[in-house]
């Protein structure tokens, strides 16, 4: 589970102030079993993404099963900045125990999220860390 925190205030990161407000259909806040917050998203946007990428995934493609269960418009996404891959990284996270492995992560390029409005600031960290490699190169 990626968490990520705003290091000012020690909340997690509020994702509408990053994404632009037609990316962002609501915001929540979930609890991990320790009781850590985890910050979601809704976005109809980033899900149809997410699921587009699945689908196109030769190598690993979504199990027809999942394709339902992913697109439900009730499903709240994780996300996190990725450097190694260059974007962000969403991943269902509402899902119930029975469907967990429909919940694979999918990382959308920073020059699609460029074209969405994305923040420059967010998008240029990523890839300054991206290029520079700060990240760990020895995790798949």
């Amino acid at each position: 589970m990626a968490l990520v925190y705003d290091l000012q205030t020690g909340a997690p990161v509020n994702w509408a102030r990053l994404l632009p407000a037609a990316l962002v259909k609501g915001t929540s806040l979930d609890n991990a079993g320790d009781g850590t917050s985890i910050g979601l998203v809704s976005s109809p946007v980033l899900q149809d993404l997410m699921v587009k990428a699945e689908m196109a995934d030769a190598a690993n493609p979504l199990d027809p099963d999942c394709k339902d269960v992913v697109s439900d418009p009730e499903v709240k996404l994780s996300l996190w900045p990725d450097a190694k891959a260059g974007g962000l990284a969403v991943q269902p996270a509402s899902l119930i125990h029975a469907v967990a492995a429909c919940g694979d992560s999918v990382v959308i390029p920073t020059a699609t999220l460029r074209k969405l409005g994305v923040s420059a600031a967010l998008l240029d960290a990523i890839d300054v860390a991206h290029t520079a490699g700060f990240y760990d190169r020895d995790q798949p």
